[in-house]
């Protein structure tokens, strides 16, 4: 096991308090890539209200165990939560979802854009087919409650409010957590995601100034795979916008050197040229190459 990987481990079943109603609990996934198994970090979060509780994401089916270890050692009990919320509707971040719903029955509230493929698991394995989907998504969920930008749930003297922040997927929201003036921003911030994942730049773009206004009065971020207890800076703004930048001049040079009749080594001189050389084309990179071209 590598560094990466105890590291990673010994975190399990831990939770750290980022503000005063929210924890952050770590999980660890594991995805299959060309050069083999990669661990990754996410971050589920437990909004605890006066009335009840919200499970903020839950990652993938894989982490089922530690997300429910996680929300004990946050100081609450299972029955103490009475909703699911999805930041968006990647398998790493809903994946543990159906069997959530189906053993405590938690309605699960997403933003409206994000039903396409929450509600039909094998939409989104064909249109983002990821080497070990199936092990990562355990099925399809109904979204309860739509939700829109500015919408609210309010869990008794805590509330989150949806603050619409596209690109990373189409149905990425950020929760606005009042009164601890932090926000739960998933995977907006592309640059603490680790790799450039996203499907739309100039969504990506409008988003950072979503952000930007509301940490305009010193809001703190949380994003979901950032170290726990994941909060982030201003910096990260300025590092994802950076990110989108590097990678369209890099697609562009990339189409003019080796054109467009090789798919592969288009997007492996774009990620070369971006300063990702040991990157693998993979889904996620082809979707990404892709946004910069126009392309679906």
């Amino acid at each position: 096991m590598s560094d990466d990987q105890t590291n990673n481990a010994a975190r399990r079943g831990e939770a750290a308090q980022v503000s005063p109603h929210v924890w952050a609990i770590p999980l660890t996934f594991f995805l299959t890539t060309p050069n083999g198994p990669v661990p990754r970090l996410v971050h589920a979060y437990l909004a605890r209200g006066e009335r009840v509780s919200a499970l903020v994401d839950c990652g993938t089916a894989g982490c089922l165990p530690d997300v429910l270890a996680g929300i004990e050692a946050a100081g609450a009990a299972l029955g103490d939560v009475g909703q699911l919320i999805a930041t968006h509707e990647h398998a790493d971040h809903m994946g543990a979802a159906l069997p959530l719903v189906q053993a405590y029955g938690w309605p699960v509230a997403a933003h409206t854009a994000a039903r396409r493929w929450l509600e039909d698991a094998a939409l989104q394995r064909s249109e983002r087919p990821l080497p070990n989907f199936e092990a990562l998504m355990a099925g399809s969920i109904t979204v309860d409650l739509p939700m829109n930008e500015g919408d609210e749930i309010d869990l008794g003297g805590c509330a989150l409010r949806s603050l619409y922040t596209p690109g990373h997927s189409r149905g990425s929201q950020s929760l606005v957590v009042e009164p601890d003036g932090v926000i739960i921003s998933g995977d907006a911030l592309i640059s603490v995601v680790a790799a450039p994942f996203y499907d739309d730049p100039a969504a990506v773009r409008a988003s950072l100034e979503n952000l930007r206004r509301e940490m305009a009065d010193g809001k703190r971020m949380l994003s979901s795979h950032a170290p726990s207890p994941s909060l982030v800076t201003w910096q990260a703004l300025g590092d994802t916008l950076t990110l989108i930048e590097r990678m369209e001049t890099a697609v562009h040079q990339a189409r003019s050197e080796v054109g467009d009749g090789d798919e592969d080594a288009l997007v492996r001189r774009a990620l070369d040229l971006g300063g990702w050389p040991q990157a693998a084309v993979t889904p996620t990179t082809r979707i990404t190459v892709h946004s910069h071209l126009g392309r679906p």
